[in-house]
């Protein structure tokens, strides 16, 4: 049988080495009486699994009043649903691969995933006796954390995440658990408390759900969450830019038809570029504006071989060159690096060089649509308006406009978040400016600077800056739209600071301001 109860160092060394499981945290002369079930290889579990009581549904007959401190599958899990009640201390689950699930409910334990996790509707994690890591893909169509152990810097950047609607207590205002209507739009009216029968006021998100029907749902396998849900996933999809991913010449010249490509003022014979590198494959766009058959990709494989989609003159016919009307045609290449001969992509050409250019031309239609949108979204989102008004806000001018402060009491401490404010009449003359400074797990951090500028089209707009070290001395480089994770990261965390900046300006009107409470 490939499933058994074990002792805790028969299996000890599968643990990862980072899980609350691992035998750093457990004392050796404890470790024979903590009881594991071990699964070796994949299982699909078609049945509700209960951690408060796992050996009534797990696979095998066992002692039932055994206790089980977490179970081990070492391979890919599926199951209905996951649960428990008991949030004070429940048996953990540590998946050696992929975990899928309808839905899963838990918290008083680790859920350790080294693979991808998805869960069909709903994933809920509550209490700080539990936590969730996933090494790989977090898909989930709601995920609710209430008080729940979630790395915040990889949920705060929705880093490696599908999720299509993330409610995290973490990260919400007071005021949105009972304006936004949120929880009604998402579960079955059957699970969600009328707003008369709750008398106190809402400190959570599952302050308006009947978490005890829930719980009856999941165990008779009933779903909790909408079929249909009204409201914008978070995890949006991006407009495809070009008619499909077909190497032809329409979705060639089609990149021409973006300022992405041409930049905002474009003038006829301007050779414009738009080049960079993703992992070890090397993306560059050349058009030359007002020329009509100017537009070439070029894709190249680290130092090895490159691609080139491209047009050139074809002499054509006798009535052709009689007429005078230059005529292109539509070609493929390849190279092998350094210096070969271009060769022409046909039948004869190593099958390598198609499945390569196949590949990566979807990828740069892929990136290019996502730099259309993330150019799109920035200038919806981080507008001059909003820019304005939050350097105007009294906390932000009384308390935090000093942006070239020695004594480090210039920026505005927000969990693991540092924003600055540089007031358009600052001391050095420079222009106004809004900075979020994001620490990382290496101690070190990220910066996002909105700067108020001057566009190209002569609009003053905020535009998006970086630096790669700390300190006023380093310098700061505008970013391309070619940095698509950036700019990613920007617009989430700017929504991070927009959601919150207003409340702590509402408590120091009110006098009832203090830094320590919102750090």
């Amino acid at each position: 049988m490939s499933a058994k109860i074990v002792k805790y160092d028969a299996i000890k060394h599968l643990i990862p080495a980072d899980s609350v499981y691992a035998s750093l945290h457990y004392p050796h002369d404890e470790s024979e009486q903590i009881y594991v079930y071990f699964h070796e290889g994949d299982v699909n579990l078609e049945v509700m699994v209960d951690l408060d009581e796992p050996l009534k549904n797990l696979p095998g007959k066992y002692d039932e009043s055994l206790y089980l401190s977490f179970i081990v599958i070492n391979g890919n899990c599926s199951a209905k649903n996951i649960y428990n009640r008991e949030t004070d201390g429940s048996t953990g689950l540590i998946v050696l691969g992929n975990l899928n699930a309808d839905n899963i409910v838990v918290g008083g334990q680790e859920i350790y995933v080294t693979g991808n996790m998805e869960c069909q509707e709903l994933y809920w994690g509550d209490y700080n006796h539990g936590g969730l890591v996933v090494e790989g893909t977090i898909q989930a169509k709601v995920l609710m954390s209430t008080d729940y152990g979630l790395d915040f810097e990889r949920f705060s950047s929705l880093e490696n995440m599908k999720i299509d609607h993330l409610l995290w207590d973490e990260i919400t205002d007071d005021g949105e658990y009972e304006e936004s209507g949120i929880i009604d739009d998402l579960f079955l009216p059957d699970f969600v408390y009328e707003a008369h029968e709750i008398i106190d006021e809402y400190y959570s998100w599952k302050d308006r759900l009947k978490d005890h029907k829930i719980f009856e749902a999941l165990k008779s396998g009933t779903s909790v969450i909408r079929d249909t849900i009204a409201i914008p996933t978070q995890n949006k999809d991006i407009p495809f830019f070009f008619e499909d991913y077909k190497i032809s010449a329409d979705n060639l010249q089609r990149f021409a038809d973006s300022p992405i490509l041409t930049g905002m003022a474009p003038e006829i014979g301007e050779e414009l570029v738009l080049e960079y590198w993703d992992e070890n494959v090397f993306y560059r766009l050349y058009t030359k504006i007002g020329e009509e058959f100017s537009t070439h990709a070029y894709i190249q494989y680290d130092e090895s071989y490159a691609c080139l989609i491209y047009f050139y003159k074809d002499p054509g016919n006798l009535l052709k060159r009689l007429s005078g009307k230059a005529s292109y045609s539509f070609a493929q290449a390849y190279t092998v690096l350094p210096g070969d001969k271009w060769k022409l992509i046909d039948a004869k050409a190593p099958e390598k060089y198609h499945s390569f250019l196949q590949d990566h031309w979807k990828k740069m239609l892929d990136h290019y649509s996502e730099m259309i949108w993330n150019r799109e979204q920035f200038e919806q989102k981080i507008t001059k308006e909003k820019i304005e008004t939050i350097l105007n806000l009294p906390v932000v001018k009384d308390k935090y406009s000093d942006y070239y402060s020695e004594e480090g009491d210039s920026a505005l401490f927000y969990r693991s978040f540092q924003w600055q404010f540089r007031q358009a009449d600052n001391e050095q003359g420079q222009c106004a400016r809004l900075s979020i400074l994001k620490e990382t797990r290496n101690d070190a951090y990220e910066f996002y600077h909105f700067d108020m500028k001057e566009t190209t089209d002569g609009r003053l707009a905020p535009i998006l800056y970086s630096q790669h070290t700390d300190g006023f001395e380093s310098e700061v480089y505008e970013v391309e739209v070619t940095e698509r994770e950036t700019f990613r990261k920007a617009l989430h965390y700017f929504e991070i600071l927009e959601k919150s900046i207003f409340r702590i300006n509402n408590l120091y009107v009110e006098n009832n301001f203090d830094d320590n409470r919102i750090t």
